[in-house]
Protein backbone atom coordinates (compact mmCIF):
# COMPACT_ATOMS: atom_id res chain seq x y z
CA UNK A 1 0.00 0.00 0.00
CA UNK A 2 2.20 3.02 -1.57
CA UNK A 3 1.06 6.16 -0.88
CA UNK A 4 2.00 9.81 -1.59
CA UNK A 5 2.83 12.43 0.85
CA UNK A 6 -0.35 14.43 1.54
CA UNK A 7 1.69 18.07 1.69
CA UNK A 8 2.34 21.07 -1.15
CA UNK A 9 5.82 21.21 -2.08
CA UNK A 10 7.24 24.50 -2.14
CA UNK A 11 8.22 23.80 -5.93
CA UNK A 12 7.84 21.62 -8.53
CA UNK A 13 10.86 19.57 -7.47
CA UNK A 14 11.14 16.98 -5.27
CA UNK A 15 14.25 17.50 -2.55
CA UNK A 16 16.40 14.87 -1.03
CA UNK A 17 14.94 15.41 2.56
CA UNK A 18 11.25 15.03 1.23
CA UNK A 19 12.56 12.25 -1.27
CA UNK A 20 14.04 10.39 2.12
CA UNK A 21 10.81 11.54 3.97
CA UNK A 22 8.30 9.91 1.92
CA UNK A 23 11.27 6.50 1.75
CA UNK A 24 10.73 6.71 5.74
CA UNK A 25 7.10 6.98 5.52
CA UNK A 26 6.48 3.99 3.21
CA UNK A 27 9.20 2.04 5.94
CA UNK A 28 7.14 2.64 8.79
CA UNK A 29 3.62 1.78 7.35
CA UNK A 30 5.33 -1.24 5.77
CA UNK A 31 7.04 -2.34 9.64
CA UNK A 32 3.86 -1.76 10.82
CA UNK A 33 1.46 -3.62 8.60
CA UNK A 34 4.04 -6.67 9.17
CA UNK A 35 4.22 -6.33 13.05
CA UNK A 36 0.68 -5.82 13.86
CA UNK A 37 -0.63 -9.32 13.42
CA UNK A 38 2.13 -11.01 15.38
CA UNK A 39 1.58 -8.15 18.10
CA UNK A 40 -2.55 -9.18 18.29
CA UNK A 41 -1.22 -12.88 18.52
CA UNK A 42 1.33 -11.99 21.52
CA UNK A 43 -1.18 -9.63 23.22
CA UNK A 44 -4.10 -12.87 23.12
CA UNK A 45 -1.09 -14.77 24.40
CA UNK A 46 -0.85 -12.36 27.46
CA UNK A 47 -4.02 -12.07 28.16
CA UNK A 48 -4.93 -15.57 28.81
CA UNK A 49 -1.35 -15.71 30.76
CA UNK A 50 -3.00 -12.92 32.61
CA UNK A 51 -6.68 -14.19 32.97
CA UNK A 52 -5.10 -17.79 33.89
CA UNK A 53 -3.33 -15.92 36.94
CA UNK A 54 -6.23 -14.08 38.00
CA UNK A 55 -8.23 -17.44 37.78
CA UNK A 56 -5.62 -19.09 40.43
CA UNK A 57 -4.79 -21.65 37.52
CA UNK A 58 -8.24 -22.81 37.99
CA UNK A 59 -9.55 -22.24 34.66
CA UNK A 60 -7.80 -23.70 31.39
CA UNK A 61 -9.20 -24.38 28.25
CA UNK A 62 -8.88 -27.48 25.80
CA UNK A 63 -6.78 -27.90 23.22
CA UNK A 64 -9.30 -27.51 19.71
CA UNK A 65 -10.85 -23.82 21.79
CA UNK A 66 -7.15 -22.86 21.90
CA UNK A 67 -6.26 -23.96 18.34
CA UNK A 68 -9.90 -21.71 17.70
CA UNK A 69 -8.57 -18.49 19.66
CA UNK A 70 -5.11 -18.68 17.89
CA UNK A 71 -6.86 -18.66 14.96
CA UNK A 72 -9.06 -16.38 15.27
CA UNK A 73 -6.54 -13.83 16.53
CA UNK A 74 -4.80 -13.89 13.47
CA UNK A 75 -7.68 -13.09 11.39
CA UNK A 76 -7.96 -10.33 13.81
CA UNK A 77 -4.51 -9.58 13.60
CA UNK A 78 -4.52 -9.25 10.04
CA UNK A 79 -7.56 -7.00 10.52
CA UNK A 80 -5.99 -4.32 12.77
CA UNK A 81 -3.14 -4.32 10.56
CA UNK A 82 -4.88 -3.10 7.87
CA UNK A 83 -6.82 -0.13 10.26
CA UNK A 84 -3.64 0.42 11.75
CA UNK A 85 -1.61 1.07 9.00
CA UNK A 86 -4.09 3.45 7.78
CA UNK A 87 -4.51 4.98 10.91
CA UNK A 88 -0.60 5.60 11.10
CA UNK A 89 -0.37 6.48 7.33
CA UNK A 90 -2.21 9.40 8.21
CA UNK A 91 -0.73 10.71 10.66
CA UNK A 92 2.57 10.66 9.07
CA UNK A 93 0.77 12.15 5.44
CA UNK A 94 0.59 15.75 7.78
CA UNK A 95 4.05 16.69 7.56
CA UNK A 96 3.09 20.46 8.91
CA UNK A 97 1.61 18.97 12.27
CA UNK A 98 4.37 19.25 14.82
CA UNK A 99 3.42 17.17 17.48
CA UNK A 100 5.30 14.24 18.02
CA UNK A 101 4.27 11.30 15.87
CA UNK A 102 5.29 8.25 18.12
CA UNK A 103 2.91 9.38 21.34
CA UNK A 104 0.31 9.18 18.56
CA UNK A 105 1.21 5.94 17.17
CA UNK A 106 0.99 4.74 20.12
CA UNK A 107 -2.52 6.07 20.78
CA UNK A 108 -3.42 4.34 17.62
CA UNK A 109 -2.15 1.16 19.00
CA UNK A 110 -3.62 1.34 22.39
CA UNK A 111 -7.49 1.82 20.24
CA UNK A 112 -6.49 -1.37 18.24
CA UNK A 113 -6.13 -3.30 21.61
CA UNK A 114 -10.40 -4.16 21.08
CA UNK A 115 -8.93 -6.48 18.72
CA UNK A 116 -7.23 -8.86 20.58
CA UNK A 117 -9.79 -7.81 23.45
CA UNK A 118 -12.42 -9.07 21.40
CA UNK A 119 -11.01 -12.59 20.74
CA UNK A 120 -10.29 -12.73 24.66
CA UNK A 121 -13.90 -11.99 25.72
CA UNK A 122 -15.49 -14.16 22.67
CA UNK A 123 -13.51 -16.96 24.62
CA UNK A 124 -14.11 -16.21 27.79
CA UNK A 125 -11.01 -15.54 29.13
CA UNK A 126 -11.25 -14.19 32.48
CA UNK A 127 -10.06 -10.33 33.04
CA UNK A 128 -7.15 -9.80 34.32
CA UNK A 129 -6.37 -8.53 37.92
CA UNK A 130 -4.72 -4.79 37.40
CA UNK A 131 -3.80 -2.33 39.70
CA UNK A 132 -5.51 0.99 40.85
CA UNK A 133 -2.87 3.31 38.02
CA UNK A 134 -3.71 1.10 35.11
CA UNK A 135 -7.53 1.11 35.69
CA UNK A 136 -7.37 4.79 35.60
CA UNK A 137 -5.09 4.70 32.98
CA UNK A 138 -6.24 2.04 30.39
CA UNK A 139 -9.75 1.86 31.91
CA UNK A 140 -11.23 -0.40 29.20
CA UNK A 141 -7.77 -2.48 28.81
CA UNK A 142 -9.75 -5.51 30.92
CA UNK A 143 -6.98 -8.13 29.58
CA UNK A 144 -4.02 -5.89 31.19
CA UNK A 145 -2.55 -5.57 26.94
CA UNK A 146 -2.15 -2.25 26.14
CA UNK A 147 0.87 -1.66 24.60
CA UNK A 148 3.05 0.67 26.65
CA UNK A 149 5.91 1.38 24.31
CA UNK A 150 5.92 1.49 20.61
CA UNK A 151 8.85 -1.49 21.12
CA UNK A 152 5.86 -3.79 21.58
CA UNK A 153 4.75 -3.66 18.29
CA UNK A 154 8.49 -3.97 16.93
CA UNK A 155 12.04 -3.38 18.58
CA UNK A 156 13.21 -1.13 15.90
CA UNK A 157 9.92 1.34 15.69
CA UNK A 158 10.87 4.03 18.54
CA UNK A 159 14.28 4.20 16.56
CA UNK A 160 12.66 4.16 12.96
CA UNK A 161 10.09 6.97 14.18
CA UNK A 162 13.01 8.77 15.40
CA UNK A 163 13.95 8.48 12.01
CA UNK A 164 10.89 10.17 10.35
CA UNK A 165 10.55 12.62 12.96
CA UNK A 166 14.31 14.12 11.57
CA UNK A 167 13.34 13.93 7.98
CA UNK A 168 10.38 15.60 8.59
CA UNK A 169 11.90 18.38 10.47
CA UNK A 170 14.77 18.61 7.67
CA UNK A 171 11.29 19.22 5.49
CA UNK A 172 9.56 21.26 7.14
CA UNK A 173 13.09 24.15 8.39
CA UNK A 174 13.58 23.47 4.02
CA UNK A 175 10.07 24.87 3.63
CA UNK A 176 10.58 27.63 5.94
CA UNK A 177 13.83 28.79 3.81
CA UNK A 178 12.54 28.81 0.69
Amino acid sequence: MRRELAYPRVSGMTTDNERELGQLTGLVAMRVGIAVPDWVLRCVQRGVANGTARAGGYWTMGAERSRVLYRNAELEGWKAAEEVESKVMELLAVVEDLRPVPPRVLGVLQEAVAYPAGVLRQERVPQARRDRLAIKLYPDDVYNIAPRSLAELHPMMPELLASWEEARSAVVREGYRA
